[in-house]
């Protein structure tokens, strides 16, 4: 079977993962609300005023809101075929990142390598899960690697159309994350050392000035469109904090309800929207960031690919040796690892400022660092076997045979891990969405500090960011919130309690998993008291 007939295999395998795990959700992810309502809003509002309202970049979004009406077509109206749309935009730019990673690992080493690097990209279970969620991750990664690669074969062949489809990706990528635009960067400092390398005579590859330029020209329209739209560069706080450039004002969404009422406005109230879990709190020390890093860069290739990466680079030139070595490769392969190396660089720089600012990191962060450490893994793994291989006297036809027992077997661990219920602790919130949407009235107002269950009663409702604004609405009547929100020991937690206990009571209770036990989560109904005066958290 040829290469390319081998990677369209993988490719199909990794989409009928994403189709069963996706079977198997009920509720998208809590940032992934977010997505899907500016999803609504642009098949409500103008484009325009969309973009300028909201604090995502658009593209995942507006991609949703395009999908949905086929969607709906063939599942009704409804938030189920919200997030299931959602989940099918992010899984299929998620499926379609097989091709760029097998290209750039290719690159890298071979086509054996690149084969086996899109086969490890799509069995981590951890990747693959933010993948098919409702979240921006998939289409920004796929967008920045897609990027990356072009940009590499433009820089070797000093080609004008690769180096526009190279510099439209990065900056469709910008559209959806502002993080992508990193990549564009680490090709520019790329083009930089070859010419330098070039005036030396180390390197044979030319830079020219009008693939460059075209280059910086279809990024940069891009981003200027963007700003141009947008008003500003990135609403993201995280790019503006890097910039200099500070906090931006978002206007509230609807519905939106009065100010913060007297007494709540005090310094021992505290409404922030959430709190970081201690899983994603990480010391603002450089070297604790760093720990934090590879610990998670591990974790995401599943521990075993994290161990083949490191035996990669250790085998690194043996594993150059064992791939083609006309000039073209070794050139190509040249360019490919200057061009990996700057974006590593740069990347993990930009995530450790974003640690040491904010003090937190999770998963989804590291997920280009995870995706630039496959070919190595890869290449670990290739060479691992072929040695085995080799010292063991092994046929080639066993070789292949019993990788193909231990490819299904991957993909059997894998398909399993991914196919579990996601996420099984939101359970209760949708039990909870379902209470609310037979007990609330049309004019009721509802304050759901997580999103799910007003996204599974489909109503609006106010969310954690306007805590405030919400007690302050005379006609708030319902207040959805999780009980390990309520036991926490901090200021957020004990101002949540104060205000139960002073002007709502308990009227339902749901676990969080079917089948438990213990409440997870609460619903009060919630009076509105005539003063806050003399309540203290």
């Amino acid at each position: 079977m040829s290469g390319r007939w081998m990677l369209a295999t993988i490719v199909a395998m990794a989409a009928a993962l994403h189709i069963y795990a996706v079977s198997r959700a009920f509720l998208p992810a809590q940032d992934g609300l977010k997505f899907i309502r500016a999803a609504r809003a642009f098949q409500d509002r103008p484009a325009i005023e969309v973009i300028r309202g909201n604090d995502r970049h658009p593209l995942y979004p507006a991609l949703t809101a395009a999908a949905e009406p086929a969607a709906a077509l063939l599942l009704g109206r409804g938030p189920d075929t919200w997030r299931l749309t959602a989940q099918w935009v992010s899984a299929c730019f998620w499926t379609a990142m097989l091709v760029p990673v097998w290209g750039l690992a290719r690159s890298l080493f071979n086509d054996r390598v690149g084969l086996l690097a899109a086969f490890v990209v799509a069995i981590l279970p951890i990747p693959a899960s933010i993948g098919h969620d409702t979240l921006a991750d998939g289409p920004a990664l796929c967008l920045a690697t897609t990027s990356l690669w072009l940009g590499v074969l433009a820089l070797r062949r000093s080609d004008v159309r690769l180096c526009v489809a190279s510099g439209v990706a990065a900056g469709l990528g910008f559209w959806t994350r502002p993080e992508a635009a990193i990549v564009a960067v680490a090709l520019g400092l790329t083009g930089v050392i070859i010419y330098v390398s070039q005036v030396r005579r180390h390197f044979s590859e030319r830079v020219r000035p009008l693939p460059a330029a075209a280059y910086a020209a279809s990024f940069l329209v891009l981003v200027g469109g963007y700003a141009l739209v947008k008003g500003e560069v990135s609403e993201k706080l995280a790019m503006r904090r890097a910039l200099g450039l500070g906090a931006v004002k978002i206007e509230p969404r609807s519905p939106r309800g009065p100010a913060l009422p007297a007494g709540l406005d005090g310094p021992g109230w505290d409404f922030a929207a959430k709190e970081e879990s201690d899983d994603e709190r990480v010391p603002k020390r450089l070297t604790a960031i760093l720990v934090r890093v590879a610990r998670d860069v591990a974790e995401g290739l599943a521990g075993v690919f994290a161990f083949f990466g490191l035996w990669g680079l250790a085998r690194d030139r043996h594993a150059c040796d064992l791939c083609d070595q006309s000039d073209e490769a070794r050139a190509l392969r040249r360019v490919a690892r200057i061009a990996v190396i700057a974006y590593a660089a740069l990347f993990a720089t930009a995530l450790a400022r974003h640690a040491m600012t904010f003090g937190y990191l999770s998963t989804r962060h590291v997920l280009p660092l995870v995706i630039l450490a496959v070919p190595w893994s890869a290449a670990g793994l290739y060479v691992c076997v072929r040695r085995s291989a080799l010292l063991l006297g092994v046929p080639r036809r066993a070789v292949i045979g019993l990788g193909c027992v231990v490819a299904a077997l991957l993909i059997c661990v894998s398909g399993w891990i991914q196919g579990r219920p996601d996420h099984a602790t939101r359970w209760g919130f949708a039990e909870a969405g379902r209470w609310v949407a037979r007990h609330a009235d049309a004019d009721d107002a509802v304050l759901d500090t997580r999103g799910w269950a007003s996204f599974a009663a489909d109503r609006p409702a106010y969310d954690a960011w306007r805590i405030g604004a919400a007690l302050g609405d005379p006609k708030l009547r319902y207040i959805v919130i999780g009980a390990d929100e309520l036991e926490a020991d901090s200021r957020r937690s004990r101002s949540l309690r104060a205000i139960l206990a002073h002007a709502a009571r308990p009227v339902a209770e749901f676990p969080l998993r079917s089948g438990d036990d213990d409440a997870g989560v609460l619903v009060y109904e919630y009076a509105q008291p005539a003063t806050w005066r003399g309540v203290n958290p």
